[in-house]
């Protein structure tokens, strides 16, 4: 582990418990500006800093301040919205569950330590048309629908991600145990609104974290989410947690999560895959970097269509020629009029041709970039820790 990587384990150990800890001699405060935005963690970084009593005179941390005053004044907008979004659709009885980072705030020393890029709520499907007239009828702006969601913006801009289900149903592991997502659902005493037990809640964000994590990567603030609502529920029943967690194969990268958020917050000793671990969270920011992206989606359609190496032509057909599948999300009429999936490729590259030229040379950009030395190196990592791939099709592509 770096002088660095320990430096930002202690500066976020100190916000999240509250301790006071040593930072290692040798890391510098100047990096963590730049890191802080790009793990979208300013706020968890400077309450670190302020809880060490460190100076703040050198300018890394100024702007700390600047872009965490920025972090609260969000998060009181997103309060907000979550206010508006559960009133009006409590008001016309609509089923709905809030998740992720809308619970887990509560669960942070400061709700503002938590950021959110969305506010993510399950609905049901079937109620989606009255859900449309709802949102609009408060001036919220629909915006584009993919495999799992509808996303919406707030009259302040604010982005709303309505779950059709909790996972998309192209990581067919992880789908086709949770489906919708409202069969562990609990409904509440006098509304429309549900939840989910807290074992079953920690159940989905821990496979929402393991999807990002082999997926590309996942961020410093997904692993303070797990280890701060252990806390929380200290009453957790965890052998239920483990024997979930089994049937989704996710059983032994929980534990090797767990040993990691030791060394983060309770001052285990490290080993050789609580290092990985930690080297994939640090390195990755928010939400993975492009590269590992890239080559952790070439791995995904190497081994589940049951490839042993990395065929520059299959994938290039894969993207050309996307199943009906994929593409009935964009093109609604091939959910029941599969037959017409020629016409659907060729108005998508006629749309290609003429408007997204750039999307066209990023691709290609992508494409050109497998090796097959890179897709072995991540899934070996990724068996290390515990991860493999079991996923069917998949498709970033969205509708707008």
């Amino acid at each position: 582990m770096t002088t660095f990587q320990q430096g930002i384990i202690s500066l976020t150990r100190a916000a999240v418990t509250g301790e006071r800890t040593e930072l290692p001699d040798g890391f510098s405060l100047e990096r963590i500006d730049a890191f802080a935005k790009k793990h979208q963690i300013s706020s968890i970084l400077l309450y670190g800093i302020v809880t060490l009593g460190l100076s703040s005179s050198c300018p890394a941390i100024n702007n700390l301040y600047v872009r965490s005053s920025a972090e609260i004044l969000h998060n009181e907008n997103q309060i907000t919205c979550i206010d508006q979004i559960r009133t009006a659709l409590a008001k016309s009885g609509i089923s709905f569950i809030l998740l992720k980072g809308a619970i887990i705030k509560k669960m942070y020393p400061k709700p503002e330590m938590r950021t959110m890029g969305d506010i993510d709520v399950l609905i049901k499907d079937s109620e989606y048309p009255k859900i449309r007239t709802v949102l609009t009828a408060i001036g919220f702006i629909e915006q584009y629908e993919s495999d799992h969601e509808y996303a919406w913006r707030s009259p302040s801009g604010l982005l709303i991600e309505l779950h059709k289900s909790l996972i998309p149903s192209y990581y067919d592991d992880y789908y086709s145990y949770f489906g919708d997502g409202w069969s562990k659902a609990v409904k509440c005493s006098n509304s429309s609104e549900y939840l989910f037990s807290p074992e079953d809640h920690f159940i989905y964000i821990f496979s929402h974290f393991a999807k990002h994590y082999k997926s590309g990567g996942i961020g410093i603030k997904h692993l303070c989410d797990l280890w701060l609502y252990k806390k929380f529920y200290s009453d957790l029943d965890l052998d239920y947690i483990k024997s979930e967690l089994d049937k989704l194969d996710l059983l032994t990268f929980y534990n090797n999560v767990t040993n990691t958020e030791n060394v983060w917050f309770e001052g285990a000793i490290s080993n050789r895959i609580t290092d990985m671990i930690t080297e994939t969270v640090i390195k990755s920011g928010a939400y993975g970097q492009h590269e590992d992206r890239v080559t952790a989606n070439n791995l995904r359609l190497t081994r589940t269509d049951r490839l042993n190496k990395a065929s520059k032509l299959h994938i290039i057909f894969k993207t050309v020629f996307p199943s009906a599948k994929v593409l009935s999300v964009r093109y609604k009429f091939l959910r029941k009029c599969k037959f017409l999936l020629p016409i659907a490729w060729l108005v998508r590259w006629i749309d290609a041709v003429f408007n997204k030229r750039d999307s066209i040379k990023r691709q290609a950009s992508d494409i050109k970039s497998i090796s097959d030395d890179k897709i072995l190196k991540i899934e070996a990592e990724l068996s290390l820790v515990g991860l493999k791939y079991h996923t069917k099709e998949t498709s970033y592509e969205k509708s707008r």
